[in-house]
């Protein structure tokens, strides 16, 4: 598990999949921004070939996101466990293989207020193809624009893709 800080500042309209929320109220969740996975980056697949042909060295995913909130007047700090998983392809020459993945925060009007990249490793056991594990950021501050609250904005993740990556992810996805 690795701890990070995020925070939002001034910085496309993106869609989300839904995200499990802990660790509010309900009076609270209301108050808190919503958070999930952007679907055309919530996986990503390296070839042996850097082309993007052939045999497959490893495949990931983001397959869950949970949301814990505490909403202020002014900001909303928020923490965000990210849950990978992980699989060896045929042409696997490693046991560790890094990526990254992103964070944003966007508003109610599609704007991307901020965004970081932060790295993940996969490391897998000897005799293991296939792993899952988690990551956490610590704190994702927000701060609230005046008569606002925390729900007019949403914290998406996603894999930090090439155009081409997205294009293999939404073409494997139609292929399903």
């Amino acid at each position: 598990m690795v701890s990070r800080a995020f925070r939002a500042g001034p910085c496309l309209p993106l869609v989300l999949g839904l995200a499990a929320c802990g660790g509010a109220s309900s009076a609270e969740l209301a108050r808190c921004p919503r958070a999930g996975v952007l679907s055309d980056a919530s996986s990503v697949t390296a070839f042996a070939d850097p082309a993007g042909a052939g045999d497959v060295r490893f495949r990931g995913e983001i397959t869950n996101v949970v949301l814990a909130c505490d909403p202020g007047k002014r900001e909303v700090d928020s923490e965000l466990t990210l849950t990978f998983r992980g699989e060896l392809g045929p042409a696997a020459q490693a046991r560790t293989e890094t990526t990254a993945y992103f964070v944003a925060v966007v508003d109610s009007a599609g704007t991307v207020l901020a965004k970081d990249i932060f790295p993940v490793q996969m490391t897998f056991p000897e005799g293991q193809r296939v792993i899952a594990f988690e990551d956490r950021i610590d704190r994702v501050r927000i701060p609230v624009a005046a008569g606002m609250s925390g729900a007019a904005y949403e914290i998406i993740v996603g894999f930090d893709l090439t155009p081409a990556e997205v294009d293999y992810n939404r073409a494997r996805r139609g292929a399903r």
